[in-house]
């Protein structure tokens, strides 16, 4: 499952040069030109990263920071501005900016801030009881730091796209495409079966259980199931 990234950028030339830049690089990247609609995406696209010019249409997005890290405090942020005053980094990165990337960059600087700050806020959010972690890179869910679980590449791969969406469903297509590739011919018992082992390796105590949503897909609930 490739790290999905959410990118605001107005030059389209500079968001068109950086993005196949981080796509060619492995991430999955939504990149539009201003912020409208940005709360909504990150909600429905659960990215694991923001990356946000300061100025975009007149508007200074580090205003928006405080609200992001509100809402969505595992999703680090990262600005890209060619305004390199001390005031605007110092706001930037005392608000909770992961880092703060100054233009002109070359492709692979950008790609390599970018792993940066991905690598140094793997770790998954606590789920449950607090003390879950999902490494999805190493492939291991992680109990009070010791492994309870470690994943196949499939398994991952779903798992992975289920821990993304946590309590919302997420359809059968898209689960078997991210399990076994666009190009593959999997058959829906693969799935089932994975989809079993999974649900032997969640160790109860997490209060996390994969459940089956009829006719649609399958669900990652982190709570009481509504109705028993």
């Amino acid at each position: 499952m490739k790290p999905r990234i959410v990118y605001v950028e107005d030059d389209l030339l500079v968001g068109q040069l950086g993005k196949a830049a981080m796509e060619e690089a492995g991430f999955d990247v939504h990149y539009q030109t201003s912020p409208v609609g940005l709360d909504d995406v990150v909600k429905a696209w659960r990215p694991q990263l923001l990356l946000l010019d300061v100025e975009v249409g007149g508007a200074n997005l580090l205003d928006l920071l405080p609200g992001l890290r509100r809402k969505w405090p595992d999703v680090p942020v990262v600005f890209v501005t060619s305004h390199h005053e001390g005031e605007n980094v110092m706001r930037a990165l005392d608000g909770g900016a992961a880092d703060y990337v100054k233009k002109p960059f070359t492709a692979d600087e950008l790609v390599a801030h970018v792993r940066y700050v991905l690598k140094s806020s793997h770790a998954a959010p606590a789920v449950s009881d607090g003390s879950l972690v999902y490494d999805e890179g190493a492939r291991q869910l992680l109990l009070a730091g010791t492994v309870v679980a470690r994943l196949s590449n499939k398994e991952n791969c779903v798992f992975g796209l289920l821990y993304g969406r946590m309590n919302e469903t997420v359809e059968t297509a898209e689960l078997l495409a991210a399990g076994w590739g666009e190009a593959g011919e999997p058959r829906g018992q693969s799935l089932l079966n994975l989809i079993a082992r999974l649900r032997r390796i969640l160790p109860p105590k997490l209060g996390l259980r994969i459940e089956n949503v009829h006719g649609k897909g399958y669900r990652l609930a982190s709570r009481p199931a509504e109705g028993g």
